[in-house]
């Protein structure tokens, strides 16, 4: 009598058979979209259930650099297979993932939960702009008080030690976007002290980094 194979043997062959019935899913069921590169661009895979190891998936593992979440979805992604590790909460798309804690291009777990199936929301991968409106310079940072680059905004070509003097105000900023060529420090204390996190391109939710979401108190910008 031929004996079955061990369990750990046929455990690629089923994460990978998993994988291929999730993709099989309508394109209007939500799901979570890892991308190989920043602001939602390169070669990509949505996931609509946990994959407790992304090497056995046609996306891969230790590649995504950002994540598109749709509303109603909550993503997180781990550092480790099975859910180990290092790990970031995602409630929101981000574009960039080096400034959160399971970092660019390490993510080798997913877990996703979508409260329903519902229209599908489409991303903007050309949400970076260089400046708010015409009329202002041309190079620096803006500051949203929304995620996704949305709400009251002002935009800054030199160093705020006091952002609570401005009027965008001190712990305030849920979203920033970066001018080509800049680079943006946000502190979470007046006169640059305190948690920050560096930003050379936009990022639609300060949540996952370190400085925080209506957090930061003084903004540091540097253009070449």
């Amino acid at each position: 009598m031929r004996k079955s194979a061990p369990l750990f043997r046929t455990l690629p062959a089923v994460l990978i058979l998993a994988a291929a019935i999730a993709g099989s899913r309508p394109a209007s069921a939500q799901g979570v979209t890892l991308f190989r590169e920043r602001f939602l661009h390169g070669p990509s895979q949505t996931f609509h259930d946990d994959v407790p190891d992304l090497r056995y998936t046609q996306f891969g593992s230790r590649r995504a650099s950002s994540v598109y979440v749709p509303p109603g979805c909550v993503a997180v992604l781990f550092d480790q297979p099975g859910f180990h590790g290092r790990r970031t909460e995602f409630r929101d798309s981000d574009n960039d993932l080096s400034n959160t804690a399971v970092g660019e291009d390490a993510a080798s777990s997913l877990r996703v939960n979508c409260r329903h199936d519902g229209p599908e929301t489409h991303y903007h991968p050309d949400w970076h702009v260089d400046h708010p409106s015409p009329s202002a310079p041309t190079r620096g940072a803006v500051l949203y008080r929304d995620r996704e680059g949305r709400g009251p905004s002002q935009f800054f070509e030199r160093d705020v030690p006091d952002l609570d003097r401005t009027r965008f105000g001190s712990r305030m900023a849920s979203s920033i976007d970066v001018s080509p060529g800049c680079i943006a420090i946000l502190y979470e204390l007046p006169g640059f002290r305190g948690r920050y996190t560096e930003f050379r391109e936009r990022d639609n939710n300060l949540r996952n980094t370190a400085v925080g979401e209506d957090t930061a108190s003084s903004l540091q910008v540097r253009c070449r």
